[in-house]
């Protein structure tokens, strides 16, 4: 985070910048999937009453 932090900054639908720390990585394929949980419902809660997460980068690079 203190190298690539700044990178983790994404702005959410109710206007607010958030550090996005948490992510799952693959691998093989080199992808990752930085992911915010909404532990507090700011966003209110799935229709299956669970909680959201959003889903602030998605980066994919594919080994030549």
């Amino acid at each position: 985070m203190q190298q690539y932090g700044h990178l983790r900054q994404f702005k959410c639908p109710d206007g607010q910048i958030r550090i996005f720390e948490y992510h799952l990585k693959e691998k093989m394929y080199q992808w990752r999937i930085h992911v915010w949980p909404d532990e507090q419902s700011t966003f209110g809660l799935a229709a299956d009453k669970r909680r959201k997460i959003l889903v602030g980068y998605v980066e994919i690079a594919f080994a030549n």
